[in-house]
């Protein structure tokens, strides 16, 4: 059973606060002291399942001897049970009973949420306005408008005190070459000195936002961290939940706010922690390169969106304004004379002026609340990040265009019947284990997600299309494949750098030429930028 697919179909989840330890508890009666005598006794139990699941080395330990899953999977199993059918506490008690009888030991006896997440200790909650949501302070009472934030410093001092971690953390700082992200300009010129300084780290924040509810407004952003110098392969394995905020989209000033304080008090001080021989340690954390999709990076770098003049966060174009449909839509198209790309010190200059004449300048709107964060490049510590730019971007856009009714008179278009052989043919494909999902009709596109987006795109448009697809656009959609395909690598010389660049900006200005200009979307003009950000940042599957 996949986890991850039982995690994802959940419908709701509730979210319950504990009293802070703070807070005086009411007296109790003869009966309610009886009650708590007997909830001690089992809190000593709980406690015993509290030290075994919360150890990340059990966690790996399958539940018995032969069985296919391990203490950890099942955690999450039983979470995910719990937030899709709003589990009561009776339910849960008996639930755990039911799993104990069939697999002694495997959960534990009641409980579960203090067992197993004692979160009244690991969060804070920090209170905003409900009239303008600026940044009130941190707070004790769960009341009023406020989001919750987990320090780093904690987190980050349990994982160092872990055996497992510490070891996966030096042996790939020993290791560290081309590839990934160490092998990019700006992580050498900007991070490795300070890493290189014994058990110092950076690390990673994305930023995004996901609807909690299809009819709803509502929205759960959280800031997600993740460790640079754990190995690729493991490092979303420890990936560090920040902060969380649940309403509609946030005001991104508040919401930064403690992360970026925590950050200059880490790269500043540091923390400490002791390893298995009790010696102390004192590690600092540098800011690395964050990671958003477009709308996320325009409200973090306070700037236009894409659908503004100079909309775009990496250079200096302001775009063109051009009919399309009924409507009009603003399009990026390439002139002979590239555009100025943006740098930190000119848009610290423009946050100022922005906020002296109340207006955006260049389509800075005000200055980001990371400006504050030391030695962190306001642009070049984004990465215009692939999965959304191209797998749900430019390659969900052209099929869409050849797929559309609309352009039935144009030599692109797919009809209908060659649809059908498409989807006949992608039936008879067997994917390699490597791709996740099985192949779907192209009439189901607008639910394919992007890791289908990716295998369309690499794996069955260079043959599926060969023979539909006039041979000038069939061409011309091979400089996209080769292009993206080689800043994938996990080894990219300089020279094949240069050259998945030409190919990426010829596929731009053809565009304009095949196509024509309104298909010239910010997406695609997104494509200038990608192989600069692989040079700064390495590989793009590093920054997805």
């Amino acid at each position: 059973m996949n986890t991850q697919s039982m995690i994802d179909s959940s419908d709701e989840a509730e979210f319950h606060d504990d009293l802070p330890d703070h807070v005086e508890q009411p007296d109790l009666t003869p009966e309610d002291r009886t009650n708590e005598t007997e909830s001690t006794e089992m809190d000593d139990d709980e406690q015993c399942f509290t030290n075994i699941f919360n150890d990340p080395e059990i966690q790996e330990h399958a539940i018995y001897s032969g069985a296919s899953i391990n203490r950890g999977q099942l955690l999450c199993l039983i979470l995910a049970f719990i937030l899709k059918h709003s589990i009561s506490c009776s339910g849960l008690k008996d639930l755990l009973d039911l799993l104990n009888i069939v697999a002694p030991g495997c959960a534990p006896t009641s409980k579960f949420d203090k067992s197993f997440f004692n979160l009244a200790k690991q969060f804070e909650i920090h209170h905003y306005c409900k009239i303008c949501s600026q940044y009130i302070g941190k707070m004790f009472t769960p009341e009023g408008y406020y989001f919750l934030v987990m320090p780093l410093r904690q987190q980050l001092k349990e994982l160092f005190q872990n055996t497992t971690f510490y070891k996966f953390l030096n042996d790939n700082q020993t290791n560290m070459g081309m590839g990934d992200i160490y092998s990019g300009n700006m992580y050498t010129s900007k991070l490795k000195t300070f890493v290189d300084t014994l058990d110092n780290i950076s690390v990673s924040f994305n930023i995004d936002g996901a609807s909690v509810f299809k009819s709803s407004n509502y929205s759960v952003w959280p800031i997600i961290c993740t460790v640079n110098e754990l190995p690729s392969t493991i490092r979303g394995r420890y990936a560090l939940l920040h902060s969380l905020w649940f309403s509609s989209k946030p005001e991104m000033p508040t919401l930064l706010r403690p992360f970026v304080e925590e950050l200059q008090e880490l790269l500043t001080e540091g923390f400490s922690w002791h390893d298995n021989t009790g010696h102390k340690h004192t590690t600092k954390v540098a800011p690395g390169v964050c990671i958003c999709d477009a709308p996320a990076r325009a409200m973090v770098q306070d700037m236009k969106q894409f659908n503004g003049r100079y909309g775009c966060g990496f250079c200096l174009h302001m775009g063109e304004i051009e009919p399309k449909g009924k409507g009009f839509t603003r399009v990026y198209p390439h002139s002979t004379e590239y555009p100025q790309l943006r740098t930190h010190d000119q848009t610290t200059h423009q946050a100022s002026a922005a906020i002296q004449s109340d207006t955006d300048v260049n389509g800075v709107k005000g200055p980001s609340q990371l400006l504050l964060l030391p030695n962190f490049d306001i642009i070049k510590h984004f990465v215009p990040e692939y999965m959304h730019s191209v797998c749900l971007g430019v390659t969900k856009q052209f099929v869409s265009i050849w797929c559309d009714s609309k352009n039935s008179a144009l030599p692109f278009y797919l009809q209908p019947k060659i649809i059908q052989q498409i989807y006949s043919s992608l039936l008879t494909i067997h994917p390699p284990h490597e791709v996740k999902r099985c192949p779907r009709s192209l009439s189901e596109r607008h639910y394919w997600k992007a890791s289908e987006w990716r295998a369309f795109l690499f794996f069955y448009s260079p043959i599926l299309l060969k023979t539909v697809l006039p041979p000038v656009y069939y061409n011309h959609w091979l400089l996209l494949v080769f292009s993206i395909y080689t800043l994938l690598q996990d080894h990219i010389q300089k020279a094949d750098l240069l050259h998945a660049s030409s190919c990426l900006t010829r596929f731009v200005v053809e565009v304009q030429e095949l196509y024509g200009k309104c298909y010239v979307a910010y997406n695609v003009h997104f494509l200038t930028h990608l192989s600069n950000a692989v040079d700064m940042w390495g590989p793009l599957w590093a920054n997805s």
